[in-house]
């Protein structure tokens, strides 16, 4: 191709709105993204009465779980808080835990929800982190 060249070389420097923070903390926390599987969306059809909640009426949510630097290790520190993290998908869904499942085990976590590892959080906003609450 004429003038492909090399890539580095044919590439275009484009400035940052705002100059960039080069102490940014990376925290001691690791991340999770649980995104919910069917069997999650049958158990919120059984029990809402809002109508038909489709995949696409699901929201991926982010955890922040205790840091891990070896991916071997994801799935032990995500066994710790899987109970948690569980009951909170549970409750944004239906607040009455008689109508939780029975088993809530880390086997049936995993048949309920993908989830995706992050080893590395860094933290690029701007001003103190705040609880919402």
């Amino acid at each position: 191709m004429a003038g492909s060249g090399n890539l580095l070389d044919r590439a275009r420097i484009v400035p940052l709105a705002y100059p960039v923070n080069r102490n940014v903390p990376m925290l001691n926390r690791s991340a999770v993204v649980i995104i919910p599987k069917q069997p999650f969306l049958d158990w919120v059809n059984a029990v809402d009465d809002l109508g038909t909640v489709t995949a696409d009426d699901m929201q991926k949510m982010l955890y922040l779980v205790p840091d891990y630097e070896d991916p071997a290790d994801a799935d032990k520190v995500l066994k710790k808080v899987c109970n948690d993290i569980f009951s909170r998908e549970l409750e944004g869904w239906h607040t009455d835990e008689e109508a939780w499942p029975q088993d809530r085990s880390f086997k049936v976590f995993k048949q309920w929800f993908d989830i995706q590892h992050y080893e590395i959080v860094t933290d690029v906003g701007r001003g103190p982190i705040e609880n919402d609450d």
